[in-house]
């Protein structure tokens, strides 16, 4: 193109230079455009839709409904509830429709609450700036099984935005030399029951939950205890609230049975009249 260009007359040169230049910018604009909506679809969209929706919707052995959504034709197709994505028509788009569960019987995730309004508003974005999608072929059903892996979904949390915060302490605090020091416990008032109240989401679970420590003299990589297989009740190595502060008052220099304060009578402890030091998780 630009040996063209030097073959011409000083005004044509001119001309062709302007145009090309500005190809290039046209070019280049619609490049940057183009791998903007491919990061908004790797990061807002193709999570959502491998996690809640391949298992059943998928061009490999199982799409419930008519609906393919593991890639760019199949989340297009027209079928007899209407054509799952039209782009730049949310409104006429059934997968909207279905993940706002406005479609009895249709509703997405399938026996599950109803997704984030934010992660709606994503989907709703991205079908109205056109639904750009980059996945052209269908994938085998070895790439299928690998995508909704366990695996796969764990990658996944670990970019959760929520865990990155603590996860930059930790690692802020490795490479000073403050963790073996400092004690982090993260922890919650309860857990969550393995199941849901109809659509009220799911009740507290004080039967069995895990938390997680770091640092502070725990030994890393260590599991101590297991829940039922439905994840509801500790059944291994059932650990309470008074064998935790046991143990975290220990790696303090504290013993729990000696902390007392006098009250009403008699000497009050942290632990009570329990608790149990945790030896197996300690360095």
């Amino acid at each position: 193109m630009f040996l063209t260009v030097c073959l011409l007359s000083r005004r044509s040169a001119i001309g062709s230079i302007s145009f090309v230049f500005l190809t290039a910018v046209w070019s280049a604009s619609s490049f940057a455009k183009q791998e903007s909506q491919s990061d908004f679809f790797e990061s807002r969209i193709r999570p959502v839709l491998v996690e809640h929706c391949y298992e059943c919707h998928n061009s490999s052995n199982q799409a419930e409904a008519e609906l393919a959504l593991d890639w760019r034709s199949g989340i297009r197709t027209e079928t007899e509830h209407g054509t799952s994505v039209v782009p730049g028509k949310s409104d006429e788009s059934l997968l909207l429709k279905v993940i706002k569960h406005q479609v009895e019987g249709l509703e997405m995730p399938d026996g599950g609450v109803k997704l984030e309004p934010g992660v709606i508003a994503d989907f709703e974005k991205w079908i109205n700036q056109g639904a750009h999608d980059p996945r052209a072929q269908p994938p085998s059903s070895k790439e299928l099984e690998e995508a909704t892996s366990w695996e796969a979904t764990l990658q996944a949390r670990k970019r959760w935005w929520s865990f990155q915060p603590i996860a930059a302490l930790i690692k802020d605090l490795k490479q000073r030399g403050l963790l073996k020091d400092t004690l982090i416990i993260w922890a919650g008032e309860f857990g969550r029951t393995p199941f849901s109240q109809g659509s009220n989401g799911r009740d507290h679970n004080p039967f069995g939950f895990s938390i997680w420590m770091a640092g502070g003299g725990v030994q890393g990589g260590t599991v101590y205890g297991a829940t039922d297989e439905f994840g509801y009740h500790a059944i291994e190595n059932p650990c309470n609230v008074y064998d935790l502060w046991a143990t975290v008052l220990y790696q303090l220099g504290i013993d729990h049975e000696r902390l007392t304060y006098r009250y009403a009578g008699r000497d009050v402890r942290l632990t009570d009249v329990h608790g149990n030091v945790l030896h197996e998780i300690l360095a």
